[in-house]
């Protein structure tokens, strides 16, 4: 498992480098605010790639429970 990204919320405010980080991460990037996880942001891509592998992997445990 990889260590997730972690940044303070501070860093939000240089918008470039966010998306330059979200884009090379390819997984999501927590943002924390006094120490404590606040939210996750992520890009379309790694949205869509956990998206997609959440509803395949839902739809093995599906198939595999009709048995």
């Amino acid at each position: 498992m990889n260590v997730p990204k972690i940044v303070p919320i501070a860093e939000l405010r240089d918008t470039k480098h966010v998306l330059q980080m979200c884009r090379a991460a390819k997984e999501p990037i927590i943002v924390t605010k006094n120490g404590y996880g606040e939210l996750v942001i992520m890009s379309i891509a790694t949205f869509t790639e956990m998206t997609e592998e959440l509803n395949r992997l839902r739809k093995q445990v599906a198939k595999d429970s009709t048995y």
